[in-house]
């Protein structure tokens, strides 16, 4: 205390404890190192903004996560020029093109906190922030990392999408329902298999609402609904695996198939499998059919797979091969029937186990084969083998002894066919040369005979009497005829031994000739004769004109009433060309159409139309030699047709 000229007059004061005080501040700075280490501690970025949104502290995460823009962000410094200094260095990749107003939404979510927002960064990493306003007026925030999350998110977001199109693609119905038996998913397929109505049914609707819907349609058959309805849900319940089948009303199977899943509900799928139980019927018809005609067969039959173990043989098989019936039971193996044929000396002498081995090696590496093997009681066996798809092999076995004592019989009856056969060719050679001799030397003599006759009847006609006169008649007659049959028998030996070779030739130069050849007889008649175009065929042309003159004259010989007509055509046929001669004649009785190719075969009496009966014989036989046949087609009063088959041009000779 002082006076009033400042004095010293002493003192007077208090003395506060204020160790309380001490102590709390004490307290409270060890406090704000525990917040720092604990704030340090937090996995996710942390940062405090106080009223005036200025940067009170935060951790090295925040930092961190912020990195291109990490030396701005210091005490004091304000969010917006944080968030500036960041965007200026393309640390933000969502607001490439709209900087000004992102910026702004920024700003605004930040100051106006309402829950959390995500935010991507340029380095591709996510964040999610949050932030709270203090009671002060500033602000709390965090910073999580949530690019793992939003990578297993795209994952599974990935994975929902093709499980979605698998399940809405595959030809199965597919239902899942949860543990209170509420429908979590089903596929269109699921509706459409068991008919129900889209509109009426949704995810989450109750398991026991469809099953309802189907007692009510009489999809169970008949009974109360409520006993059918409580009776599947209860056994439902229970979510216990299950197959069965059930028959819809049209007649549609459907094979539901159910299984748990972990934490309770069932996954269940319903396939459509009418058509496969149509199939399966299919398949065991077959087989039984397969089976009643494996057992009916004349051969033996063994079908082996790639293991060589037998999948199916036939009782004949057993009786060929003269096995036990166990030996050819499916799943037994080719060795036993090998073995059991090794034992009884079927493959003769020699060590069992080295036979049984080398015929498996063999089968082993067999392809298509077929071989005889005589068993000891003489029986001859033909065995064929035929691999299979995919490995393994069908053998069949058949009794061919009788066929091989046939075989040695023919080769025996081959060999007498072919002696007399050559024996035949001999003779018809002498034959053919016996007609063209006998034929060729009675010209002379029966020229002498016929020109005395005829010496006789002019000098002594009207000399003697009228029955020496008709005698005279009947030998020149007779004569004449014997060398006209003589002639056309020279001409018929000559068809095969007198003719050229075969060569390319025009058929409508042989009917130019053929024409030239009967012109007289053409004029005469008042005969119309028409050739289509014609082929050129391979044959020997001079024979070829005889024919057509033959079948032309007889035409015009054998004419009816009006004027011959005559149409000359062909067409290409299996045999190369096929020839037709059509008139408008007199026609011929079908009973005779074999009979008018035989030589000297006449159906009318010699004085009615004049000629041999060779003529068609000889047509046959040049026919015949160009490898061809011929035949008639008739009837008597609407004409011929006369049809024969030649070869085509650059056919080989036979």
């Amino acid at each position: 205390m002082l006076d009033a000229e400042g004095r010293f007059l002493g003192y007077r004061g208090t003395g506060t404890d204020v160790t309380t005080e001490v102590e709390a501040g004490l307290r409270a700075e060890a406090a704000e190192i525990r917040l720092s280490g604990a704030i340090e501690t937090i996995a996710d970025g942390f940062a405090l903004f106080d009223a005036e949104d200025r940067l009170v502290l935060c951790n090295s995460k925040y930092r961190e996560i912020y990195a291109e823009s990490a030396d701005l962000i210091v005490p004091g410094a304000r969010f917006a020029d944080i968030l500036k200094g960041g965007l200026a260095r393309n640390q933000y990749s969502e607001a490439q093109g709209r900087e000004e107003e992102w910026l702004a939404e920024m700003l605004d979510a930040h100051r106006n906190p309402k829950g959390s927002i995500e935010q991507r960064l340029s380095n591709g990493r996510w964040l999610r922030i949050e932030e709270r306003r203090t009671e002060d007026g500033g602000i709390v925030g965090l910073r999580t990392d949530i690019t793992e999350l939003k990578r297993r998110e795209k994952a599974l977001a990935e994975n929902s999408a093709a499980l979605a199109s698998i399940v809405g693609n595959i030809d199965q119905g597919i239902s899942l329902a949860d543990a209170d038996l509420n429908t979590v998913v089903f596929n269109d397929r699921f509706l459409d298999l068991l008919q129900f109505p889209a509109d009426r049914f949704r995810q989450g609707s109750p398991f026991e609402a469809f099953v309802r819907y189907n007692a009510e349609r009489g999809e169970y058959g008949p009974g109360d609904v409520e006993e059918l309805v409580r009776d599947r849900v209860e056994l439902a319940k229970r979510f216990e695996p299950h197959c069965f089948e059930r028959t819809r009303p049209d007649g549609t199977v459907i094979e539901i198939r159910g299984k748990p899943i972990p934490n309770g509900g069932f996954v269940t799928t319903y396939t459509d499998v009418t058509e496969r139980q149509r199939h399966e019927r299919e398949i065991a018809e077959t087989s039984e059919l397969l089976s009643v005609i494996l057992d009916n067969m004349a051969q033996g039959l063994i079908t082996f797979d790639s293991d060589l173990v037998i999948l199916a043989a036939n009782e004949r098989a057993e009786i060929l091969l003269d096995v036990p019936a166990d030996l050819l039971r499916p799943g037994i193996s080719f060795e036993g029937i090998i073995r059991n044929a090794a034992e009884r000396g079927d493959y003769g002498p020699g060590e069992i186990d080295e036979l049984v081995a080398g015929y498996c090696a063999k089968a082993r590496g067999a392809e298509a084969h077929q071989f005889e093997r005589t068993t000891p009681d003489g029986t001859v066996l033909e065995i064929r083998g035929h691999p299979r798809p995919g490995g393994g092999f069908v053998t069949t076995y058949a009794d061919v002894t009788a066929r091989k004592h046939a075989e040695d019989k023919l080769a025996l009856m081959n060999q007498q066919l072919q002696a007399n056969a050559e024996e035949l060719k001999r003779s018809n050679a002498e034959l053919e040369q016996f007609a063209y001799v006998a034929s060729h030397d009675l010209q002379e003599p029966l020229r002498m005979v016929a020109s005395y006759c005829q010496l006789l009847g002019r000098r002594y006609e009207g000399k003697l009497d009228a029955e020496a006169d008709e005698f005279i008649g009947f030998a020149v007659d007779g004569a004449s005829r014997m060398q006209n049959l003589i002639n056309a028998l020279l001409a018929y030996s000559r068809v095969g031994s007198k003719g050229q070779p075969f060569a390319t030739t025009d058929c409508n130069t042989v009917i130019g000739a053929t024409l030239s050849n009967l012109k007289v007889a053409i004029d005469e008649s008042g005969a119309t004769i028409t050739a289509a175009a014609l082929p050129r065929v391979r044959g020997d042309e001079t024979q070829l004109v005889r024919l057509f003159q033959n079948l032309v004259g007889n035409a015009i010989k054998f004419r009816g009433e009006a004027p011959p007509e005559v149409k000359i055509g062909a067409e290409p046929s299996d045999d190369g060309w096929l020839f037709r001669v059509q008139d408008n004649g007199i026609g011929i009785a079908l009973q005779y159409a074999d009979r008018i190719f035989q030589i000297f075969q006449r159906l009318h009496r010699t004085g009615e139309y004049p000629g041999t009966g060779i003529g068609l014989a000889v047509c046959k036989k040049i026919v015949e030699r160009h490898g061809g046949r011929i035949w008639l087609e008739s009837e008597p009063g609407n004409g011929s047709t006369f049809c024969f088959t030649l070869p085509a041009e650059g056919a080989e000779d036979d």
